[in-house]
């Protein structure tokens, strides 16, 4: 009862090869109230096998497992073996979760008047909302005091000076060729802080830390991919319902594609002639889970075992990931 070798499995390191886990990796595990954490397995098993795999799924994912891999259906509280799979009649289990461990923890702001300073509390909401905004349109100075600049188009800038007015910080603002050039006074730690949270000042070298993506809740994440999307992106005129974002960025065009496929967007990429990354976000949750193929073939080579009391796993093989028995 186990994978294949080219089975990836989600970590709180992102995906990995199910044959490069270690027993320092912690896999994503969601149980049946649909509540998911990251857990250490208490073991990892590998072992070489000659006989039948059961490969089987559709054209948007597929996995492989041994014949007597148990399986959890949608509607199913009981498992099914691999081998028994059927065609049309059997439907995995939706990607949807919820992480049990959210970072509640809220960002502190410090204002600074004169030798007093006045802290604030910020709201994920606000904090991811202002993030959203210095990975899509933000400048940090290189000054040993760094100013906070955005070039905000005005049909988007509202959300922004919303936040900003709430938070109690002041701001100037001029035209610049019909975008808006706001520029945040010093008197506080905002720059720094953006700076330190995502580990560089360029837009162009900024990333996501890994908190962001692996302990926000999926509102959370879809409230940032709104905003981005809001900002830059634009529909595709040969397919209406997809979002054009383009960025020079790959950590950040890296982080989009994990946090879509997180909270079930559907996201590809390429390049276009200036070197640009082009993502095509599709910002409505996909849900082909059914089984339209089955084919068992003869394998000779590895099989991996995720040693876990209960629960399912994270795991793809081709395309979109789905959730399966560990063993």
């Amino acid at each position: 009862m186990a994978f294949s070798a080219e089975t990836k499995v989600f970590t709180d390191k992102g995906w990995k090869s199910i044959a490069d886990i270690s027993g320092k990796d912690r896999v994503l595990v969601r149980n049946f109230l649909g509540d998911a954490e990251f857990r250490q397995p208490f073991y990892l098993k590998k072992k070489e096998y000659d006989g039948e795999i059961v490969n089987f799924g559709s054209k948007y994912w597929a996995v492989s497992v041994t014949p007597e891999h148990q399986i959890v259906y949608d509607g199913e509280r009981e498992p099914t073996l691999a081998q028994d799979v059927t065609v049309d009649r059997h439907r995995l289990l939706f990607r949807k979760f919820r992480y049990t461990r959210e970072d509640k923890a809220k960002e502190i702001l410090i204002l600074k008047n004169g030798d007093s300073h006045r802290y604030v509390s910020i709201s994920d909401e606000d904090w991811y909302t202002v993030v959203a905004f210095a990975v899509t349109k933000g400048y940090i100075s290189k000054d040993k005091n760094p100013r906070l600049k955005f070039f905000v188009n005005m049909d988007n800038l509202l959300p922004l000076v919303d936040v900003l007015d709430r938070w109690g910080i002041s701001w100037t603002s001029r035209n610049v060729d019909g975008n808006i050039a706001l520029t945040v006074n010093r008197d506080n730690n905002l720059a720094r802080k953006l700076k330190v949270f995502l580990g560089a000042r360029a837009r162009r070298d900024m990333r996501l830390p890994k908190k962001m993506l692996y302990s926000s809740s999926q509102g959370l994440m879809k409230h940032f991919l709104g905003t981005v999307t809001t900002l830059t992106a634009k529909p595709s005129q040969k397919r209406p319902k997809q979002l054009i974002f383009t960025s020079y960025n790959t950590k950040l065009i890296e982080s989009l594609r994990l946090m879509c496929m997180l909270v079930g967007y559907g996201f590809s990429s390429s390049r276009n002639v200036n070197g640009e990354h082009v993502a095509y976000i599709l910002p409505t949750t996909v849900s082909p889970w059914s089984v339209r193929f089955i084919e068992k073939k003869t394998y000779s080579g590895y099989i991996y075992e995720i040693g876990l009391f209960e629960g399912l796993v994270y795991v793809t093989e081709k395309s979109l990931p789905v959730w399966m028995s560990p063993k």
